[in-house]
C-alpha cells in the first residue's frame, strides 16, 4: 500500500493533490508498491534550518530527503518554494515541472540514489529525465 501525506504547503500556488499525484505516479514508475511518504514544501528560513540542523550547512537548499527505512520506503521531502521557484524561472519551465523534478530527485535518494561524483550525478540526472518523460 502507498501512503503520501503532503502536510505543509508554504505558498498556495502549488496544490496539495497536485504533490500527491506526482508522488504516486513516480512511485508507480519504480514499481514501489508499498511506501510512505510525508512532503513538506517550507519556506527559506525553513529549509536553512533543518539543512543546518541535519547536514551541517547554514544555506538554503531545494530539497531535503530523510529516509527512515527502505523497504517497505519511508520518507519524508522537504522542498523550498522559494529555491524551486527561482529554478524553474532560471530554467524557463513551469513551477510545476521544478516541483516535479525536485520530488523525483528526492524518491532517487530516498531508495539509494546519490550524486556524490560525476558518474553518480549523470545516472541520477538521467533517471530523473526518463520518470519525468513518463509521468503526466
Amino acid at each position: 500500500m502507498i501512503y503520501c501525506d503532503v502536510n505543509k504547503i508554504a505558498a498556495g500556488k502549488i496544490k496539495k493533490v497536485f504533490v500527491k499525484n506526482i508522488v504516486l505516479q513516480i512511485l508507480k514508475y519504480l514499481r514501489i508498491k508499498n511506501a510512505n511518504i510525508s512532503v513538506a514544501i517550507v519556506s527559506g528560513a525553513d529549509i536553512k534550518k533543518l539543512n543546518k540542523k541535519y547536514r551541517v550547512k547554514n544555506s538554503i537548499t531545494d530539497v531535503l530527503s530523510f529516509c527512515y527505512c527502505k523497504k517497505p520506503l519511508d520518507g519524508e521531502i522537504v522542498i523550498c518554494y522559494s529555491e524551486a521557484l527561482k529554478q524553474a524561472k532560471a530554467k524557463n519551465h513551469k513551477l510545476e515541472q521544478e516541483i516535479a523534478l525536485l520530488l523525483a530527485h528526492s524518491i532517487l535518494h530516498l531508495i539509494g540514489y546519490d550524486h556524490k561524483n560525476d558518474r553518480e550525478e549523470a545516472e541520477m540526472k538521467k533517471l530523473e529525465g526518463i520518470i519525468l518523460s513518463k509521468i503526466k
